[in-house]
Order: C-alpha cells, then structure tokens, then sequence
C-alpha cells in the first residue's frame, strides 16, 4: 500500500501541468519574438540563405556540365549508329564472325571508356562538392561567431565603462 501512496504523490495535478503548459507557451512565445525581432537572428538567417543559395547555383552548374558531357556522348554514338551500314555489318558478322567479334568489342569498349570517364567526373564533382560542404560549414561558424562578437561589442558599448 506505500507503494501506491508514493505513486500518487508524484504524478503532477492537472493545475500543476496547466502551469507548466502556460510556463512552456509563454518561453516558446517569447523565443520566438526574440528570434523574430533580433537583428542578429536576421543576420544569421540571411548568411545560412546566402551560402545555400551558392551551394544551389554551383550544384546546377555541376549538373549542367555532366549533362552537356551526356548529351555529347551521346551526339557520338548517335552519329556513330547513323554511319553505320547495317547490311554490311550483318554480311561481315555472317562472312567473318571474328570481325564481326571485333566489331561488337570496339563497341563495347567504346561504351566502356564513356561510362568510365564519366563516373570519372561525377566523382571528381562529388569530392568538390565535400570540399563545398566544409567550406559552407566553417562559413557558417565563422560568420555566427562573427556577429555574435558584433553584437557582444554593441551591447558593451551600449552599457560603456563602468
């Protein structure tokens, strides 16, 4: 039975968790009207907006670069398939099956070394862009630890000597 007598005692009245509930929307209200109002916090929002702004547009530019490179590509083999005279490949295929293995290998080998160069460059463009990322992330540091010296300077400056 003492048991379910402690057990009683700290469950919380609902007075006790109406306050609680009014302490945490009145602190939510109140960070948020700072954050809302704060010089710095605009600062610091518009330096986050700014750097993934930059992030964006040399993401676009990477992918229009490696889409250019595809389209390429693909322009060659198009050309290459329009060349080519498929009577005559099927007569060599059929007179000289070893050419016509030949033939196939190049091809293969071609497709080979255009999907290798371009996996080569989407790797070269993802280890830029962790470069891109660590640099964005110091960015960021710098720039809150920045205007937070702003703005400690501000206010003792406001306060002046004592």
């Amino acid at each position: 039975m003492s048991n379910a007598v402690l057990i009683s005692d700290a469950v919380p009245t609902s007075a006790e968790v109406s306050n609680d509930a009014a302490i945490f929307v009145h602190a939510l209200r109140t960070l948020a009207e700072t954050l809302l109002t704060s010089s710095v916090f605009r600062f610091i929002v518009t330096d986050i907006l700014s750097i993934f702004r930059e992030l964006v547009a040399a993401g676009a530019e990477d992918i229009s670069q490696v889409a250019e490179q595809v389209q390429k590509a693909a322009e060659v083999v198009e050309h290459k398939a329009r060349e080519t005279d498929v009577h005559a490949t099927v007569d060599i295929i059929v007179d000289s099956p070893e050419t016509g293995k030949e033939v196939a290998r190049e091809a293969v080998e071609m497709a080979t070394e255009t999907a290798k160069a371009l996996k080569d460059k989407t790797q070269e463009k993802a280890g830029k862009w962790g470069e891109l990322r660590k640099e964005a992330s110091d960015e960021a540091k710098q720039d809150v630890i920045d205007r937070l010296s702003q703005v400690s300077l501000a206010s003792c400056t406001k306060l002046g000597p004592r």
